[in-house]
């Protein structure tokens, strides 16, 4: 039972990127217990598991403002 991720753990990772909810990356990872490469060559080498959409890439500034910020949630609340 120790394997099973609880929601909680799960909703936390919950972010909305242009109006969507999405899990970043670097927290499905952590998620699976895995490097973040390990996610993104799984997304990389699978397309056809992903639907249309499924998938967001970050514009630059999307993706290096919560660099800077080190608080990712602070920073995507505001950036609606």
């Amino acid at each position: 039972m120790d394997d099973i991720v609880k929601f909680n753990a799960v909703e936390s990772k919950i972010i909305t990127i242009r109006g969507q909810q999405v899990i970043l990356d670097h927290d499905v990872a952590e998620l699976y217990g895995v490097e973040t490469k390990r996610i993104n060559e799984a997304v990389k080498n699978n397309p056809e598991k992903f639907p249309d959409g499924y998938i967001v890439h970050l514009s630059g500034k999307e993706h290096t403002k919560p660099v800077e910020n080190f608080d990712r949630f602070i920073y995507w609340k505001n950036i609606k």
